[in-house]
């Protein structure tokens, strides 16, 4: 590495592993005596991803970012969770040991990490990825998201409950039944 002040040679001072596995390295320069620091990760090999009409294309980050993004759109879910929910994606797919993922697999493994911070998104997300074709279908998307089981990591208050409605999974809702409107009104 060369140095940025003066682009003579450098040599490590300090090097350390960090949180999320890249290796921080504090440098000197040789000759002029500068110092800074340099954070390195090593390279990973990310698989080609398999798409539906069977074309070939390497991963690309931005487009799982892009489609995350989409399915929050005016959620109150912080940028960095979305940064997040995609580094776990492309993680699971780096560490499958196989050359070839399919999209469907990058999908279902993008849904369930969406699952984990918002309904709303993940019905989003669900209805754009698996393509319904019909009403029906959609529908039963819908019950998908609102019937899967809790993760063990978020908590049923996570999401907003509106005056009314039934809290079901930590904010997916459902209308009151005519008996819970009949006692309420009681």
């Amino acid at each position: 590495m060369n140095c940025p002040s003066c682009g003579s040679g450098t040599r490590v001072i300090d090097s350390r592993g960090t949180e999320d596995g890249n290796i921080r390295r504090r440098r000197e320069c040789t000759a002029c005596e500068f110092r800074f620091t340099t954070y390195e990760r090593a390279a990973e090999l990310e698989p080609a991803v398999v798409k539906r009409d069977g074309r070939r294309e390497p991963f690309q980050m931005e487009k799982l970012r892009h489609g995350i993004q989409i399915a929050f759109i005016k959620r109150p879910v912080p940028q960095s969770d979305l940064e997040r929910i995609a580094q776990a994606v492309r993680l699971r797919a780096v560490h499958q040991s196989r050359r070839e993922v399919s999209s469907g697999d990058i999908g279902e493994w993008t849904l369930e990490q969406i699952r984990r911070f918002d309904d709303v998104a993940a019905f989003r997300f669900a209805s754009v990825f698996r393509q319904p074709d019909n009403i029906d279908a959609l529908q039963r998307e819908l019950a998908a998201v609102r019937d899967a089981p809790l993760s063990d990591d978020s908590e049923p208050g996570d999401q907003p409950t509106l005056p009314g409605l039934d809290s079901v999974r930590g904010g997916a809702t459902r209308p009151a039944s005519d008996e819970t409107k009949t006692a309420a009104e009681n």
